[in-house]
Parts: structure tokens; C-alpha cells; sequence
């Protein structure tokens, strides 16, 4: 998943279960992320992912 500049998935919690993203896990409905980043106005996850430039 092409994630926007200086953004950084710290932890994926999937019922109940924490896991450390190594860089091949997926975010699925209903798993809550914690995200680290200097950007503001984020509101969604949408919000992290890198615009396609077409």
C-alpha cells in the first residue's frame, strides 16, 4: 500500500491481537491503526495513502 510522505503505521490491532507491521501485513475492515506522522488534517485512512498521479 503506497503510503503518503513521512507517515508511519506503528501497530495494527485486529481483535484484540497487536501486531508490529514488518511491511508485508494488510490493514482489513475493522482493524484499528495507530499512525504516526508531522501532517495535520488527517481524519480517515484514506487521508495516508499517496494520491495516484496520472
Amino acid at each position: 500500500m503506497p503510503l503518503r510522505d513521512q507517515i508511519l503505521i506503528c501497530s495494527i490491532n485486529r481483535n484484540g491481537t497487536v501486531k508490529i507491521p514488518t511491511g508485508q501485513d494488510m490493514i482489513r475492515v475493522g482493524d484499528t491503526v495507530i499512525v504516526v506522522t508531522t501532517k495535520t488534517g488527517l481524519h480517515d485512512i484514506s487521508d495516508i495513502l499517496k494520491k495516484e498521479s496520472r
